[in-house]
């Protein structure tokens, strides 16, 4: 049952992600026209299943079905459709595929890490669950949207994930967030949201910038360089408790808060401030992706959380006193660190 529960989120991620590549590959008509069709089929094949007869399809994912579903329509994948149609006939297309991207991922990253688990409805877990999948939606969402109309669709998403509404998610966060995403357009939100970080960072910047350096530069850099290699090392440190697992579970942890990282840069391709002597671009930071882990992996061990939270305080100080980071590259890269962990 347990991969079964892990087949059927995946599909729902995929379904989302395929339905958005027709739309921006295919004229609106054309894929329009596509989606109904699906939607119809499908109708067509639940019916009869429901009815009692079965054909190759049904008893494909007939497995795939929870609760109700075995004895009535399975409903989701219609909302989800209905939905997705809807937005993409009412909205600009970029508006309409970031808002079925942070239904399909957000939803669907959440619900894996909810059946790896296999605390699907404790509350704490489901918001700490939620969170994580739509930090992850919101930077793919950001492939078609500026990313300040997001933070609002997916907060709203996070608790229509965690309220555990009546109402289905996969037609209620899609048309929300979609309808999120436009207002934040609309009113000029996204761009008072710009604005904000914006004057933040420059705060920052400046007050750090003031720091004097006096025989700490050269420290600093040093720390800089060898900080990445410290977090390994406190990865392997339980192997001096043989737990090898756990070293490889940190390890894997700190590979994958980097690789994401590096994506977002690639893709937003922020430059680094004036006084930066690294290059590269600067959005998120790694070095604090990886005090993310750190921190949200040992906060719970006595000793080991002293330690994390201590290097990420080192970490965060010699970023903003040496500029080679904003102060909202600093923040995002930490929050992806945590949320992935």
């Amino acid at each position: 049952m347990h991969s079964w529960e892990l087949a059927r989120e995946s599909i729902h991620i995929a379904l989302c992600f395929t339905a958005v590549t027709l739309y921006n590959q295919l004229d609106l008509t054309t894929a329009s026209v596509l989606t109904v069709s699906i939607i119809t089929a499908y109708l067509l094949n639940e019916y009869t299943r429901v009815k009692g007869l079965r054909n190759p399809l049904t008893r494909l994912y007939n497995r795939l079905l929870v609760g109700e579903e075995v004895k009535q329509l399975a409903l989701s994948p219609l909302y989800l459709g209905v939905a997705t149609l809807a937005l993409m006939n009412l909205l600009p297309i970029g508006e309409a595929s970031a808002a079925v991207v942070v239904a399909g991922l957000g939803d669907g990253f959440a619900g894996l890490l909810r059946t790896v688990k296999g605390e699907r409805e404790k509350p704490s877990w489901r918001l700490k669950t939620a969170l994580a999948g739509f930090t992850l939606a919101a930077l793919a969402a950001s492939l078609y949207v500026d990313p300040y109309c997001l933070p609002a669709a997916c907060l709203v998403a996070v608790f229509v994930e965690t309220s555990l509404m009546r109402v289905d998610d996969n037609i209620s966060i899609p048309v929300i967030s979609g309808l999120l995403i436009h207002l934040s357009v609309s009113t000029g939100f996204d761009e008072a949201l710009r604005k904000a970080v914006e004057t933040a960072d420059i705060t920052a910047y400046m007050f750090f910038k003031q720091v004097p350096l006096a025989g700490l530069a050269n420290f600093l850099v040093t720390l800089d360089a060898v900080l990445p290699a410290v977090y390994l090392a406190l990865a392997f440190s339980a192997l001096l408790d043989a737990r090898w697992r756990d070293s490889l579970k940190v390890v894997g942890l700190l590979a994958a808060s980097t690789a994401l990282a590096q994506w977002a840069k690639v893709f937003f391709k922020r430059p680094r401030p004036p006084v930066s002597v690294k290059t590269g671009y600067s959005f998120p930071s790694n070095h604090a992706a990886l005090a993310g882990v750190s921190v949200g992996y040992y906060r719970k061990a006595r000793c080991l959380s002293a330690l994390a939270y201590a290097l990420s305080i080192a970490t965060v100080a010699e970023i903003l006193i040496l500029g080679n980071h904003w102060f909202s590259d600093v923040v995002a890269g930490f929050l992806i660190g945590l949320f992935i962990t």
